[in-house]
Formats: structure tokens, sequence, C-alpha cells
């Protein structure tokens, strides 16, 4: 509440902006983190598919609508503060109301104790954790700077208006990708072992298009806009897909394997990448600045550095959990 305060009554002190910010962040991935691992903690292994689909679709939902709502309504100032303050009450009661009934479930592991299992990291967790918190952070990269891309790189003649329609279209293809995605198998404990090298093989080959469609930003082509629009199509559905088999990934290693701590962590990765990009930028801008060179074609590069990353990572995580099993 304290940061709407600041942006509708247009207080210039960045200080309490920042401060602001960290601490509507920080509670809100409270509120999401304490919700997820509540519905986690009360999911059967028929139904980890189902809340991996709604959480991821809500996700993708609420990274489209709160932009759009924005754009229309950020003037009007106090019926904002008003409907955060509804939100976030309204949230709140709900972790509140959901923590009076909170069920743990027993899973059975071999050989290792489930306190012990609930915050241990093994190798595979940290790989897995890199691969999401690398990948994330090349697209935040790519949608903080959209707009500088398509006007400095690109040479666009409307790049706020082509920019923001290119965001729109890549976050609604991600979406759609979401929806029609009927594929993933339903998992049986017979098969847990199984499930998780599908869905490691499934990051393989969404990181391998990922990185072909980074290399791609690079053409300029004569139509540059429907080229970028094209793209968009192709990295949004693919986007989708990315969130929604590691949402899968988690939901089953949470449910099957009682590794609550890499859900806290993953449900936190948004502002992992946050930080990362942000380090990133800043670095980039300073080197940029001394050495007198246009700052957008390394942005590119990062991009492709955090995206490559995430598919060797992807790599390793594969051929790790091979050998695990």
């Amino acid at each position: 509440m304290l940061l709407a305060l600041i942006l509708v009554l247009e207080t210039g002190y960045v200080t309490w902006f920042i401060c602001s910010f960290i601490w509507a962040r920080a509670i809100s991935q409270w509120l999401v983190n304490g919700l997820d691992q509540h519905y986690v903690q009360s999911t059967s292994e028929a139904g980890i598919k189902a809340h991996a689909n709604s959480v991821t679709l809500m996700q993708l939902l609420g990274m489209i609508v709160a932009p759009v709502y924005f754009s229309f309504f950020a003037d009007i100032g106090w019926p904002n503060i008003l409907l955060m303050m509804v939100l976030t009450g309204f949230i709140t009661f709900g972790v509140w109301k959901q923590l009076q009934h909170k069920q743990s479930i027993v899973v059975p592991t071999v050989g290792v104790l489930l306190d012990q299992r609930r915050h241990k990291l093994e190798y595979q967790d940290w790989l897995f954790l890199i691969y999401v918190i690398s990948t994330a952070t090349g697209s935040l990269l790519f949608s903080s700077n959209a707009i500088f891309i398509v006007t400095d790189f690109y040479h666009l003649k409307h790049p706020i208006v082509q920019g923001g329609l290119l965001l729109t279209i890549m976050n609604l293809t991600a979406i759609v990708s979401v929806i029609i995605n009927k594929r993933t198998i339903q998992i049986k404990q017979s098969m847990a072992h199984r499930e998780v090298l599908v869905y490691s093989r499934k990051l393989v080959i969404l990181s391998s298009v990922l990185v072909v469609q980074i290399f791609c930003l690079w053409l300029r082509p004569v139509d540059a806009y429907f080229f970028l629009v094209g793209w968009g199509i192709v990295i949004g559905y693919f986007y989708g897909l990315f969130y929604l088999f590691t949402r899968l990934l988690v939901t089953h290693l949470a449910v099957t394997e009682n590794k609550q701590w890499v859900l806290s962590l993953y449900n936190n990765q948004s502002s992992y990448s946050v930080v990362l990009s942000s380090v990133v930028l800043l670095f980039l801008s300073i080197a940029t600045h001394f050495a007198g060179v246009d700052m957008i074609p390394y942005i590119l590069a990062a991009i492709a550095f955090f995206i490559i990353s995430g598919f060797v990572v992807a790599i390793l995580l594969r051929y790790r959990i091979h050998l695990s099993n």
C-alpha cells in the first residue's frame, strides 16, 4: 500500500520508493508462496497436473492483465489504492483461512526422513533452480528493454506502440500455449522417476528452441515488425510451456518427494531474476557509457548468454536425473 501511495501522490523520494517496492514485493511473494505451499501439501499425485496448469495460467494472466489495466487506469488514483487494498486483504484472508485448516500428507520416500528431504537441496535441485533463474533472467532482460530494442536495433517508427503490442502478443500466446496443452502424462506412483525424466527432456527441447529464437533476434529483415510479431508468437508459445513444465516438475518434487524448500525457491525465482537482471543492466550501462558504444547489442548478448546458460544447465539436469535413476 505504501508503494501505491507513493505512485499516486507522486512522491519524489527515491529511497522511499525503493524501500516500499522491496517491502511490497516481499509481502506479495510471501503470500503467493504460502498459498502454493498449502495447496501443494493437500494435493495428491493425481492432482499435480491440474494444480500446475491452474497456477501457471493465473500467473500468466496476471502478468498481462496488470500492465494493461494500469496503462488505461493508472491516473484514477485513490480507486486504485482501494482496489489494491481489497485484493491484498482478500489474499491475506485466504492465506489465513487456509492455514487454519492446514493439512500434511505423508509421502513415502526411500531411505531419507521427510524432515531431512524438506530442506535438503540435492545437486539436481540446484541445477533445476539455476536453469529456471537463468531462463527467467534472459526473458526479463528482453521484456524490460523491448522498447529500446525495437527503437535502437530495429529502428521502427512507433516503438512504444509496436513494442507494447509485441509483448502483449507474446503474453497472449503464452497463455494460449498453456490452455491448449493437453499432452502432459498423468503421474502415477510407479512412474514417478520416469515423469521426472519426461519433464527434464521437455526442458532441454524448450531451451533449444529458445536458443534458436534468441539468435533470430540478430536478424534484421526488411519488414522487421512482421518478423518480430512472428518471432513473438513462437517465443511466447514456448515461454508458456517453459513456465508450465517447470511448474509441473517442481510441484511433482514437492508432492512426491516432499521438497517444499525447492518449491519456495522456485516461487521466488522472479525476485532473483529481477535482482540479477538489474545488476547486469547497471554494469552494462556503466561500461557502455565509458566505452562510448551502443548498449542494445550488449543487452542482446546478455540475453543470449542467460538463455544459452539455461540450455546447458538443462542438459546437465537431464543427464544427472538419468544417472540418479
